[in-house]
């Protein structure tokens, strides 16, 4: 039988503190802080990796799961995350998954300008026009509805109510000709910028999913590369060399991911890799090494919090089997990745609809490698769900 740990009290200085064990489901809210998970060995970080997308996919718009691991003969827990998600850990893909988290953000409050003109995208012109003529008869109806209801208040008080009352109406009406159009004429006439208005409107909550298991090799090579590559956190991009890039680029993560909304974990092998600690307050310890270097970084947590992290880590490592040790600001608990073998991801609406697309255009090519052929045709493969977004 598996074992888990409970929560039980340990001492710290002497005092009595209650070591608490939390599920993963507890752990990452709306808003957090971004975290940094610390370790060489296996310890379980797929097995997290995998679960943190189990556990909230169905609330997810986006999801990103950059990786190297590779399924493997009768690994089926990997296999369960779809493969339209997953990419592998280069700049290039980083970059252009922080590029569309960020342009995705901004349309995240949509204007109802923005919905009338996404309408006329979407209708042919004489249906737009009907449409158009009815919601601005029925918009003058409400907005002379609520000036009544509101009279009674000062003018200024009055006035706001009733235009925040009514964009929240006309978001409403407008949400759902938008959707009624689509589900009619398709999207084969949208520009990016009203694909991604879309993909907000169908989302059931504006969360992203973004783990990066885990960037340590490719931050060493890029280290020592000479290559050039465009960048830039805001303005126009410049060249640069790929590893100061890199660097920029996480920085540029980790500093902006908790205003996106993004759940995101980083996962390296050991705290040096990465110059980024003094911006974080949250960290996963994966091993009893990660334990032990906390007590030389000045900017991870105070005194007690790493007599907490050391304490934590003799109580569970070697004696708890894929168990971590969580640090988020001044507290300190345990968790371990439920498996999920064979479980299918619970999807919101627009991302099934992605992973069943991308399933349909893989099943679609009549052409059948040959062993040395495959790594040819993984890279057609990894670059399919480009081609659909």
């Amino acid at each position: 039988m598996e074992k888990i740990f409970r929560t039980e009290p340990i001492e710290v200085d002497n005092e009595t503190i209650n070591l608490e064990f939390k599920s993963i489901s507890e752990i990452f809210q709306d808003g957090d802080a971004p975290y940094l998970a610390v370790g060489a060995t296996k310890g379980g970080k797929t097995t997290m990796c995998i679960d943190i997308i189990h556990k909230y996919a169905q609330k997810a718009a986006k999801i990103y799961y950059v990786t190297a691991t590779k399924s493997q003969i009768g690994d089926g827990d990997i296999d369960t995350i779809p493969k339209v998600f997953k990419k592998a850990p280069t700049f290039d893909n980083l970059y252009a998954i922080w590029r569309e988290i960020k342009e995705g953000a901004e349309h995240m409050n949509i204007t109802v300008d923005d919905m009338l003109a996404l309408l006329s995208a979407i209708y042919p012109n004489a249906e737009n026009k009907k449409l158009i003529t009815e919601y601005n008869n029925q918009m003058r109806k409400i907005d002379a509805e609520l000036h009544t209801k509101y009279k009674n208040l000062p003018p200024m008080t009055s006035n706001k109510t009733v235009t925040d009352e009514k964009n929240l109406i006309a978001v409403e009406v407008l949400t759902r000709l938008i959707l009624s159009g689509i589900n009619i004429y398709g999207m084969s006439k949208l520009n990016k910028k009203q694909e991604l208005i879309i993909k907000t409107l169908l989302s059931t909550e504006q969360k992203t999913i973004l783990l990066i298991d885990d960037v340590t090799a490719e931050l060493l090579s890029l280290a020592q590369s000479n290559e050039q590559r465009m960048f830039a956190t805001d303005g126009p991009e410049k060249p640069m060399k790929i590893g100061n890039a890199m660097k920029l680029l996480l920085t540029d993560i980790f500093t902006k991911a908790r205003r996106f909304n993004v759940i995101l974990v980083l996962f390296v092998h050991s705290w040096g890799i990465i110059n980024l600690k003094d911006q974080l307050t949250n960290f996963i310890i994966i091993e009893p090494q990660a334990a032990e270097g906390v007590k030389r970084l000045q900017t991870v947590g105070t005194k007690k919090t790493k007599e907490l992290i050391r304490v934590a880590s003799n109580k569970i490592f070697g004696h708890y089997p894929y168990h971590v040790v969580v640090v988020k600001k001044d507290s300190v608990f345990v968790t371990k990745a439920d498996l999920n073998t064979g479980n299918q991801v619970a999807l919101d609406t627009l991302n099934q609809n992605l992973v069943n697309a991308y399933d349909n255009l893989v099943k679609g090519l009549d052409y059948i490698p040959s062993n040395e052929e495959n790594n040819v045709n993984d890279n057609i493969l990894e670059n399919i769900d480009a081609l659909i977004n």
